[in-house]
């Protein structure tokens, strides 16, 4: 019965619609042909307005600003005489057919109509004519729109593209969105817009964008392959660095040199050094620089440069993914490796330097001290006079008790590895064999190091109070464990400047500049600038221990301007890291900006939807009703009786909306949380019908696809006299500023033992000499083995003079090239 009432009730709706259509149709055909007697453009030109609006290529607004432009223009031509433009409405009816009115013919107007046409040219009629009419059918479509507003609001209010109240891009639009995109691309708008971030170009042309302010925690891009999610990650961290002015780390899971050249631009815009750290490409051959700004070989770094035992053995550790029986050892491993650093570091063992005078990596002086026999004659070589000329304020008895509580456990590690197949003896062997997965891989072994070359010594902590420019090329696909293992190390490293930043914020809050004027600190309260990191293509390192790394530099750096970046292609390579999804979940909720690309998968659109969250939407239900009117132009606000409609909770963006944007324009969606979880878009506030919009890609700063640094060989030689000057500035803060010293000295850091902090000083260290090599089948390697490669003097280009630092070839091809022409080598 329900049924067959709600039909009846659409039929007598219908009827009603109809009767009242049909009851305005005589009316208006009756003045339509008063009209073209008296006027006959104005409804020619109204009904061709009609058909144009009706697919609403011009807003409301524009309607009526037209009107009043048109208004202006007639009083304007008319003098200001009102009577006059009056009298002009009869110039078009004596243009056509004034001639031919008879003058014995007594009617009304038509005796005007008469002279008019006889004294009066014809041109200049169609003229006065024009200047009427126009803003009169202006003025008739502004108020037919005014009219179907209302319907078109209550039909849009619900969903579906058939119901939208959104119009068309109209040619005004694609005007608005070239300009926006050129001015977006050349960095115009930013220079206009200070503290903003461009991210896209809506559909009617607007700029998408937000505050720097607002992208302080972690931001995602996700999207297929090709699809443009590295290109707007470059972006995004390219106008953070130039509002911010600090530095930027990426660390590069695809080693693809494109990014390391994007990065080498952005380091020559703001002036500071660029250091490139690349894994050796399996095909051999020789590094060759991505950049003419870029140095003519790759940087060298050490992780284990700033920390105690603690932090260094938790670095070393936690870069291995660790599951099942391995994780026994862990707890043994960490105090073995705790306890070695702590001794190297008292007994100045981590000083050595290599036949070159190059410090000694982390992992070479671990290398050694892992070696039990070398590792219980070193720590219980450690004598008071070391532990007081380290920390003078002990007393004696402190010291004392302190050399004793290292000799104790020594003494229990000599016991305990006397014994076969101790935990400790696996642990200690489960660790030689992480250094040596290190220091002995082809790929990267020798650069894991210092390095003889201050200049190009990756240094995190000085990174960031310089504001340096810094690429990790890890490619995961040919190096996926050693990839994963470093990448981790370096984020690692980061959680360990972040501490050490923190310890000695007062003493950087102090820093001066040349002029004795103190130096600016970030937008997040920090006394250096903020630091953006960038992680591209993470999803192809599928590690507990990468995730974890992450995770805990984004919990813990929120307070020291850590700003991350990351991109992957699928949500699913993530979410298959552990297995149940729980990482993506820790991440998703750390994230405060998700934007995706094109996915391929309905899966990572899923999670893209859920993201979005929840609101009520009207879903129309179908009601079908037919109209004689086939043009529908004068269907009014009655018409919304046809319609019915539901309300649901659903996800702001649909769950497959994801999968069918283009490609090829570079269209993305971006879902923000700040200041509140909404899709962003530039078509209106959030409501119905309009609660996201697929925005098109517009990079900052960004060169085009087809450029290359080194076709001008003018432009060459700036870039690589601009590095220089770079690495000088960096050499003179090395040598001069004595608060960076103060910052990256290492013997300044603290070094944990028992329930005591030791501080050793430089004046009471004196190194010793490495231990011979214990006659053990576990022969560690030599302490110089990370040292760097040495070129040999056929290696030498025949041109250089013998005065010339060569740049040696790091991955043994046959390319060997110079820094410079030899005049300032100091640098190298």
């Amino acid at each position: 019965m329900g049924l067959f009432g709600s039909s009846k009730a659409d039929d007598t709706d219908s009827k009603k619609s109809e009767k009242k259509s049909g009851g305005i149709v005589l009316p208006l055909t009756v003045a339509g042909v008063a009209a073209m007697a008296l006027e006959p453009l104005v409804l020619p030109i109204f009904v061709t307005l009609v058909i144009v609006g009706e697919r609403r290529k011009i807003r409301l607004s524009r309607w009526w600003l037209a009107t009043g432009v048109g208004t202006i223009i007639a009083l304007a031509a008319s003098g200001l005489n009102f009577s006059r433009l009056g009298s002009w409405f009869l110039s078009a009816p004596a243009a056509l057919w004034g001639s031919r009115i008879p003058d014995s013919l007594d009617v009304p107007v038509l005796p005007t109509i008469a002279a008019m046409s006889s004294d009066t040219s014809t041109a200049l009629l169609w003229l006065q004519h024009c200047l009427v009419a126009a803003p009169t059918a202006l003025f008739g479509m502004s108020l037919w729109w005014w009219w179907r507003s209302y319907a078109l609001q209550i039909l849009g209010e619900n969903e579906g593209a058939k119901y939208s109240n959104r119009r068309p891009v109209g040619w005004l639009d694609r005007r608005r969105i070239k300009r926006n995109e050129i001015a977006v691309r050349s960095g115009d708008w930013s220079q206009k817009n200070p503290g903003g971030i461009a991210l896209g170009i809506g559909t009617y042309g607007d700029v998408a964008s937000t505050v720097v302010d607002d992208v302080k925690k972690a931001v995602a891009v996700v999207g297929t392959s090709r699809s443009g999610k590295t290109r707007l990650a470059n972006s995004i961290a390219a106008q953070q660095v130039h509002e911010m002015q600090g530095g930027h780390i990426t660390i590069c899971y695809k080693g693809a040199d494109d990014v390391a050249r994007a990065k080498a631009e952005l380091a020559h815009e703001m002036g500071v050094p660029f250091l490139h750290f690349k894994l050796m490409p399996p095909t051999g051959g020789g590094y060759k620089a991505p950049h003419p700004y870029a140095p003519n070989r790759p940087a060298h770094y050490d992780p284990f440069q700033h920390g105690n035992g603690a932090s260094k053995a938790a670095m070393l550790l936690n870069s291995v993914p660790r599951d099942g029986d391995a994780a026994v050892y862990e707890r043994k491993a960490s105090e073995a490796v705790k306890l070695a650093y702590d001794i190297a570091a008292l007994t100045g063992f981590d000083k050595q330097k290599t036949e070159t005078g190059a410090p000694v990596s982390g992992l070479a002086v671990l290398a050694r001290l892992l070696d039990p026999d070398t590792l219980v004659k070193m720590g219980l070589s450690v004598t008071v006079e070391q532990v007081r000329g380290a920390h003078p304020y002990l007393s004696q008895a402190a010291a004392e008790s302190k050399v004793g509580a290292i000799h104790s456990r020594i003494e229990a590690f000599k016991i305990e590895l006397g014994r076969s197949s101790s935990t400790l003896s696996g642990a200690l062997e489960d660790v030689r064999s992480t250094v040596a997965s290190y220091v002995n891989d082809s790929a990267a072994g020798s650069f894991l190091s210092p390095g003889s070359i201050p200049s190009l010594r990756i240094d995190l902590v000085r990174a960031i109070l310089r504001n340096e420019i810094i690429v990790f090329s890890l490619p995961a696909q040919e190096y996926p464990e050693m990839a994963s293992m470093i990448g981790t190390m370096v984020l690692l490293d980061l959680q360990n400047a972040v501490a050490t930043l923190r310890d000695k914020r007062n003493i950087i809050a102090e820093r001066y500049d040349n002029e004795g004027e103190q130096r600016p600190g970030g937008p997040d309260g920090t006394p250096w600038n903020p630091l953006v990191v960038q992680l591209e293509e993470i999803g192809s390192v599928k590690s507990t221990a990468a995730a974890e790394a992450m995770l805990g530099l984004f919990n813990k750096s929120a307070d020291v301007g850590i700003r991350p970046i990351l991109s992957t292609q699928s949500l699913s390579d993530i979410e298959a890291v552990d297995g149940s999804g729980v990482w993506l979940r820790q991440l998703t909720a750390q994230l405060d900006h998700l934007i995706t690309f094109q996915l391929s998968e309905s899966h990572d659109s899923e999670k893209v939807a859920a993201f979005s969250g929840m609101v009520e939407k009207k879903l129309p239900t179908e009601s079908n009703s037919v109209e004689n009117n086939r043009t529908g132009l004068f269907r009014s606000a009655t018409a919304v009786n046809d319609l019915r409609s539901q309300p649901q909770e659903l996800n702001r963006i649909p769950v497959g909306e994801a999968l069918g944007l283009d490609r090829s324009l570079g269209q993305l969606l971006w879902v923000s949380k700040v200041p509140k979880l909404s899709a962003v878009h530039t078509t209106g506030k959030e409501g119905p019908n309009n609660w996201f919009e697929a925005l098109q890609i517009a990079p900052v700063y960004e060169k085009p696809q087809d450029w290359n640094p080194f076709d001008d060989a003018d432009m060459v030689a700036q870039y690589r006299e601009d590095r220089d000057d770079s690495f000088k500035a960096l050499l003179k803060d090395l040598e001069e500023d004595a608060v960076l010293h103060q910052v990256l000295d290492d013997d300044e850091e603290s070094v944990d033992i028992e329930q005591g902090v030791i501080t050793p000083k430089p004046s009471s260290l004196t190194p010793i000499p490495a231990p011979q090599e214990p006659s053990t089948p576990h022969d560690p390697m030599p302490v110089d083995s990370a040292a760097e490669f040495h070129p040999t003097d056929e290696d030498i280009p025949a041109h250089l003079d013998s005065h010339d630092d060569p740049y040696s070839d790091p991955y043994g091809g046959s390319t060997i090239e110079t820094f410079d022409d030899g005049k300032d080598n100091d640098l190298w």
